[in-house]
């Protein structure tokens, strides 16, 4: 298979030559009856809804386009977490790492929301080491004194 790159850098120009998408392997081969992994970064500069259509050409078969959207958002917002048109700006599931990454959350964030007084609320979090060698240390960002209680 190919990946054509060419929106890609569209998408960068368009972009004050940041790279908000990137395919780190736009060729391969797949054997028959396997699956290839296509890695992709995703670098937003802006709180602003990213979309573009790549082309991928399968080499003696069809040719294809695949739109992908994606979601900045600001951190230094007080609620990051919003739904705009059905659609959650921060991705709840990380189902990858990044190339580079030892570790990483099976939720990007946890809201609580309003919990009554004297009850209990539980959410079950998974931190995934994909390291085979590196020992990971962690500790918890409150940002809002609300998170302080």
């Amino acid at each position: 298979y190919h990946i054509d790159t060419t929106p890609l850098e569209e998408l960068m120009e368009e972009n004050f030559s940041h790279p908000v998408l990137q395919c780190l392997n736009p060729g391969g081969e797949v054997e028959p009856g396997h699956t290839a992994l296509v890695e992709w970064i995703f670098s937003p500069l802006e709180a602003k809804t990213y979309s573009v259509d790549i082309p991928i050409h399968v080499v003696d078969g069809d040719s294809m386009f695949v739109t992908f959207e994606g979601q900045g958002f600001d951190e230094r917002e007080s609620e990051p977490i919003q739904i705009q048109d059905g659609r959650i700006t921060v991705p709840c599931t990380q189902r990858i790492p990044v190339p580079g990454q030892v570790v990483f959350l099976s939720e990007e964030r946890v809201c609580f929301g309003d919990i009554p007084v004297g009850s209990r609320s539980t959410r079950i979090l998974f931190l995934t080491n994909v390291s085979h060698t590196d020992q990971v240390l962690y500790k918890w960002n409150r940002a809002s004194a609300e998170c302080q209680q």
